[in-house]
């Protein structure tokens, strides 16, 4: 606190306040003390400024109890401690100059003076230290606070990463399944399904440690990831996808549809005969919603882990204030995400 850039505006105002008290409640008037109204306000301000600066050079030098003291005391008593000697005679010096060398004061008179004008100093080195004291609780506070949100973030972090390496495992078993299975009929679209593969898992690569990656560049993969999901489910999905071209530059969590199409194919029955149908869209300049109509698996056949909404839960908490949106019913079940800019 004590080197505040604006540090002499503080002062000045310190010293005027003083100087205002003793004023309207007429002090030198109860005291018998005559002087320039003029010249006591000066010794309000050298003081105040004497008594502040004394303090910041003492919290500059540091004051380490090795080399001054051979037992340990909080930082702020110990400066609080050394600057009571120091500010008395310093006040004792100016007040002696001002008093005996500008008044003319005698030696009696000049005890009053000295009783007056070192309670002052005294009063205004406790109160600055107080002052100094909330300032450095409050300091502390805030950066408790910072690491304490420096460490959930990288914890944060770390369960992101897992989450990531987990999904990664699961994403290649299935796509290569068809691919083996493709291969296996000699299906002349075993090596379009093969590039596409290789398309969508470079870009799972490439993205896997970034944070954001604009709309346009997340349609672009679904565009590839929906080509390998209707080749394991042929003719069993509808997608309709309607995203308003203001908002592709707009900023999403990378493979966050790919992960919400696959959990949609995860859960629910996925037949020819009766397709399942999802909807992508952009609602006004806020919100993307991922919506499907909900035909349940037998609970015999459902395995989930619930790592696919987890991970995009952890991930858009990492960067963003809003959180993911989860709705579902009897009939729809749909996930909103916050656009970001």
């Amino acid at each position: 606190m004590f080197g505040h850039k604006y540090r002499y505006i503080f002062i000045l105002l310190l010293a005027t306040y003083s100087w205002m008290n003793t004023h309207f409640m007429k002090v030198y008037d109860f005291y018998g003390i005559e002087a320039p109204e003029l010249l006591i306000y000066f010794t309000f301000v050298v003081l105040s400024a004497f008594t502040w600066e004394a303090n910041r050079l003492l919290e500059n030098r540091g004051l380490q109890p090795k080399t001054i003291l051979k037992f340990s005391l909080n930082p702020l008593a110990r400066q609080f401690f050394f600057s009571l000697p120091i500010v008395g005679l310093g006040a004792t010096a100016i007040l002696l100059a001002l008093s005996m060398g500008l008044l003319n004061k005698s030696f009696e008179e000049f005890q009053l003076i000295f009783l007056l004008g070192i309670t002052f100093s005294f009063r205004i080195n406790l109160f600055l230290h107080i002052i100094n004291l909330v300032f450095s609780l409050f300091d502390q506070f805030k950066k408790k606070e910072l690491e304490t949100e420096r460490l959930k973030k990288a914890q944060l972090e770390q369960e992101v990463q897992l989450l990531r390496e987990q999904m990664n495992p699961h994403f290649l078993f299935n796509n290569l399944n068809v691919l083996s299975a493709l291969l296996l009929k000699e299906d002349k679209n075993a090596n379009e399904f093969l590039e596409k593969f290789a398309e969508v898992y470079r870009h799972v690569l490439k993205v896997q440690k970034t944070d954001l990656i604009s709309l346009k560049e997340e349609l672009q993969l679904l565009d590839a990831y929906l080509y390998l999901l209707h080749h394991r489910f042929p003719e069993a999905l509808e997608i309709d996808i309607r995203i308003a071209p203001s908002l592709l530059q707009s900023k999403i969590v990378p493979m966050t549809l790919q992960i919400l199409l696959e959990n949609v194919v995860k859960h629910n029955q996925v037949h020819a005969s009766n397709p399942i149908q999802v909807r992508i869209a952009t609602e006004g300049d806020k919100l993307i919603k991922i919506a499907n109509k909900i035909k349940p698996k037998t609970v015999d056949n459902i395995s989930s882990n619930g790592i696919g909404l987890n991970s995009i839960e952890k991930r858009y908490k990492l960067v963003s204030s809003q959180p993911i949106g989860i709705r579902h019913d009897d009939e729809v079940f749909e996930v909103e995400l916050p656009v970001i800019f």
